[in-house]
């Protein structure tokens, strides 16, 4: 089922919450939280469950901030009907608005953000179209680390996996040059499922063991379901049958 169609179901069903495009652009009181859920669930049948789950908590946080971007700008021409389309599962009118954006930016942050806005809306369905928005976005801002984060696994996806872990070691970098534990521990379990993916897997364990850790640390139980996931995978490709728990 295609995004538009799915959603449209949902519509039917009672399931998802519309607004009517000809009202005031004042009184539009767009439900971020459920339009953000909606469209990454669907973007979400399409990708296996290991990418889901290991970068799940990213993908959110950067749709939420393209989305709550234009909630924001809902004043102005064209913003209201874009977000309508968008909770319909068109996504062409906010691509349009944050290609303008970014083609007309002075600053290079500035147009970095809107190429990282338009990289997230185009992910739900263009990985091609995505993954040249998020080169622009970190060339422009190589000191933002959620850029690399989703160049990272883009270049994954599509199967570079020297270029998903520069991605990854940059992100890493900037991570421990801020002190966002948060970063880091994303880093190091991206960085073990890119030895996992090569078969190097005591690199992969060790990595894995590592965010894990971390993650337990910071209270953020997803992302250790996800350690585990991976850690499963790993010590089932070496043939093990030690429990990942009892590490």
């Amino acid at each position: 089922m295609g995004a538009i169609a799915a959603l449209l179901w949902a519509r039917s069903k009672g399931l998802y919450h519309f607004f009517h495009p000809d009202k005031k652009s004042e009184d539009i009181k767009l439900d971020v939280n459920k339009l953000v859920e909606d469209l990454t669930q669907l973007a979400g049948e399409k990708r296996d469950l290991t990418a889901q789950l290991e970068n799940k908590e990213q993908e959110i946080a950067q749709l939420r901030e393209a989305v709550e971007a234009l909630e924001d700008r809902q004043s102005e021409p064209g913003v209201a009907d874009a977000i309508a389309h968008l909770e319909e599962g068109d996504t062409s009118p906010a691509i349009q608005i944050f290609e303008h954006d970014a083609e007309g930016a002075a600053a290079n942050k500035e147009a970095a953000t809107a190429w990282r806005h338009l990289g997230a809306i185009v992910y739900l369905n263009d990985t091609k179209k995505s993954l040249e928005a998020y080169e622009k976005a970190v060339g422009l801002d190589p000191e933002n680390p959620d850029g690399w984060n989703r160049l990272g696994l883009l270049k994954k996806r599509i199967g570079d996996l020297d270029a998903a872990e520069n991605s990854y070691r940059n992100v890493l970098r900037l991570g421990e040059e801020a002190k966002d534990k948060g970063a880091i521990a994303a880093a190091t379990g991206n960085l073990g499922i890119i030895y996992q993916t090569r078969g190097e897997l005591n690199q992969a364990k060790d990595y894995q063991l590592k965010a894990l850790a971390m993650d337990e640390e910071l209270g953020r139980k997803e992302n250790m379901a996800a350690s585990y996931d991976n850690l499963g995978i790993v010590f089932g490709m070496r043939g093990s049958r030690t429990e990942p728990r009892s590490i």
